[in-house]
């Protein structure tokens, strides 16, 4: 009997290590500029544990993509929360990221390349576009609010769209600069192409979490 009480005992103490491994060590998230239109978003999560994350900004005009740790997830709604997102955090850091597309803005140049990145007014990120060969592409930035909240209250969502406009053929990079009062902060190298019909192509080469110095 004491050889069985004991063997329990074992086994027990080994499932606790076991899941103290698995479930012990918190990793982050990183929500791509947008923490802040997350309601009660963290840094970090425990692995294993189920997250479940509010978008509460959303607007009739405009139309949402989340995407978890790179792949797309499709939420549930709310009138109350708006759009949730769940997934069981992994272990490893992750990106949580939301495109926005406005539906009644004019469709883009189909040779331009635009690029979308989220801000909210009263400390959301500016973006900053560094291109090495200015010669080759052109670029341009608007900021597109959307619903009816007034877009000069802080806090106020709102979507930054970077233009890219072809003027020769050939190959560059440019840079994009996010930096913020609220503590955001990184670069997104992107390799820009411009092929014979001065059709624009950008794409991602690498994500400098805290930015160049």
């Amino acid at each position: 009997m004491l050889k069985k009480i004991t063997a329990i005992l074992f086994i027990g103490v080994i499932i606790v290590f076991g899941f103290s491994g698995c479930f012990g060590k918190k990793y982050k998230v990183d929500y791509c500029g947008s923490k802040e239109s997350f309601r009660g978003a963290k840094d970090s999560y425990r692995a294993g544990l189920e997250v479940t994350l509010r978008y509460p900004h959303i607007a009739t005009d405009t139309d949402y993509t989340f995407y978890v740790d790179g792949k797309r997830v499709n939420p549930d709604y709310s009138d109350k929360d708006g759009f949730t997102i769940a997934f069981t955090m992994p272990a490893h850091d992750i990106r949580v990221r939301v495109e926005e597309k406005n539906t009644m803005l004019p469709e883009a140049d189909a040779k331009q390349a635009v690029l979308s990145y989220p801000s909210f007014d009263g400390g959301g990120p500016r973006y900053t576009v560094k291109i090495e060969n200015e010669q080759m592409v052109a670029c341009e930035q608007a900021n597109r609010y959307s619903g009816k909240k007034d877009p000069t209250a802080s806090g106020t969502p709102y979507t930054v769209e970077i233009v890219f406009t072809g003027l020769q053929e050939g190959n560059t990079t440019a840079r994009i600069e996010a930096r913020s009062p609220t503590g955001i902060r990184y670069d997104e190298i992107y390799e820009i192409m411009v092929d014979a019909d001065l059709k624009v192509t950008a794409t991602l080469k690498e994500h400098i979490e805290g930015g160049q110095q």
